[in-house]
């Protein structure tokens, strides 16, 4: 069972790094010109959008998602795009409701100015999005297959 060991390895890295930030960047952000880190608390959804949505529907949004992803991770056939696909979806929805639980927000802190700003466990549901989308895009041109 790697793909447990996996999950909670990329759901740990995503919470070293959000410690890492909240300590480090406390005292404003670093910028070096088109990259900065840069301490944002997100209590919306994805990019900030949705500031006055509560918080008992994020969580509660954030938990079916998760059970949702836990069942299809356990049900998915060897289809290595799809399991790498859930593995981080499934390790980025973790780490973005653990900070909604703990905190009521979500702790962001990778700031490339032209784009909102994120952490890793989004990057981990954008990884893992595309690498789903391939799995069933490949699976859709080949058949079924």
């Amino acid at each position: 069972m790697i793909q447990w060991g996996l999950v909670l390895l990329f759901f740990a890295l995503d919470q070293a790094s959000k410690r890492w930030a909240l300590n480090a960047l406390a005292g404003g952000s670093k910028d070096w010109g088109l990259f900065a880190l840069t301490l944002v608390q997100n209590k919306g959804a994805a990019f900030g959008l949705g500031q006055k949505f509560s918080a008992l529907f994020a969580v509660l949004a954030g938990v079916f998602l998760l059970l949702g992803l836990l069942l299809l991770l356990l049900r998915t056939p060897k289809n290595v795009p799809a399991r790498w696909g859930l593995i981080l979806l499934l390790a980025g929805t973790g780490g973005n409701l653990a900070d909604r639980l703990r905190a009521g927000a979500v702790v962001d802190f990778i700031d490339f100015h032209f784009w909102p700003v994120f952490n890793l466990a989004d990057t981990w549901i954008t990884f893992g999005t595309i690498f789903l989308a391939f799995a069933i895009w490949k699976s859709e041109t080949q058949g079924g297959k």
